[in-house]
């Protein structure tokens, strides 16, 4: 088991079988994250190839580390081995991980492990969360400190550190075996649930996340185009609407689940069906014509070219543009070396009087029960 996948495990027993042999799911957060993760190891690799934000999460990353081993306050001339992202295990090779941090002070008898996050999703704190758990468990000492850092994240919530001694080792080890000893069964349960399924790659073939979509989106099945062709849109949106004023919180809750678990499985089931289409499979269903995209490669180019060749005039053509205002503060900061924060002020000054701002819709948060 990966260290990386123990809350998953936790949750649903049956996650580490299914996985087996699948592909990672590579996205545009997740090749970030790794870029940053890599970086940081590497502090040599010449940075300006990055963008200003992503140099700016290195310096937070680099800051809330320093921040944390001043909060632990080891003595300052204490001999130390240090390993970043280096392949570890437990238990011949039962639990492996990366650590991005692990400093080893043998005189002390103290570790200290620090994991990096760069997203944008928060996760449990040091002091219940089981990847660092199992880094505890990894390190060689009596006394092990972990410690998570989140960038992203709140100036308050960045950090959180835990400690545990050779008694609460003892009990991190219990409780590790324990999730093995699950997920390794025969009769390993699969559970479906939006944190559980987020990152698992068997969520396009999972029976237990499909059933449980389909049992909570019951409440408005027959609404769908296969059951009630009849129903325009207008009709089907007063009829869930009305039903939904009728429900229960606990039942807008479970509804609430199953929209973020068919969003999850959504684009994998979606490209493993296209799959089994193009390989003679999924009889009563046939794919349509590959969409083309137009993209324009060089704007300069493309305005010269509709200037010359008198389509448009240089006015007309300013007046369709979007100005992206990151990609304008991202250039600012490239010729002006501002920070993030300075950059979002100055420009916001500057275009005071052309900026428009849109309130949108709060995000709906589950309240964190850690």
């Amino acid at each position: 088991m990966r260290a990386s996948s123990a809350y998953q495990c936790s949750l649903c027993p049956r996650s580490d079988q299914m996985q087996r042999g699948l592909k990672e799911i590579e996205t545009p957060e997740s090749r970030q994250g790794t870029r940053l993760h890599s970086y940081r190891a590497h502090p040599d690799w010449e940075r300006r190839l990055l963008s200003p934000d992503e140099q700016d999460l290195l310096r937070m990353g680099a800051r809330l580390e320093r921040e944390i081993f001043a909060t632990i306050n080891l003595s300052g001339d204490a001999a130390y081995i240090e390993h970043r992202e280096a392949a570890m295990e437990w238990g011949d090779g039962l639990v492996t991980g990366h650590p991005d941090l692990m400093r080893i002070y043998p005189e002390l008898d103290i570790t200290v492990v620090i994991d990096e996050k760069y997203g944008w999703v928060p996760v449990p704190p040091a002091d219940v969360n089981l990847q660092l758990r199992c880094y505890a468990i990894m390190a060689p000492t009596r006394l092990v400190y972990v410690a998570i850092s989140q960038p992203r994240l709140p100036a308050e919530d960045r950090i959180t550190i835990a400690r545990y001694d050779e008694e609460r080792k003892k009990q991190a080890e219990q409780h590790i075996l324990s999730i093995l000893r699950a997920s390794q069964a025969s009769d390993a349960p699969l559970i479906a649930g939006e944190e559980q399924c987020r990152y698992c790659l068997a969520k396009a073939i999972c029976p237990a996340l499909a059933k449980a979509v389909t049992m909570e989106l019951a409440f408005v099945a027959d609404l769908a185009p296969d059951f009630a062709p009849e129903l325009s849109k207008a009709k089907v949106l007063d009829v869930t609407e009305s039903r939904l004023a009728q429900a229960s919180d606990t039942q807008l809750g479970q509804l609430l689940t199953a929209c973020a678990l068919a969003f999850l499985v959504s684009t994998p089931l979606k490209d493993e069906i296209r799959r089994r289409i193009a390989a003679g499979e999924m009889k009563g269903y046939t794919l349509g014509k590959e969409a083309e995209v137009r993209t324009i490669t060089e704007a300069r180019s493309a305005i010269s070219l509709l200037v010359l060749g008198r389509a448009l005039k240089r006015e007309e053509i300013l007046a369709l543009c979007d100005l992206p205002l990151q990609k304008i503060e991202h250039a600012y900061r490239k010729a002006s070396g501002a920070s993030a924060k300075e950059a979002r002020a100055e420009i916001n000054r500057l275009l005071a009087d052309v900026i428009e701002i849109e309130k949108r819709k709060p995000r709906i948060l589950k309240k964190n029960e850690h």
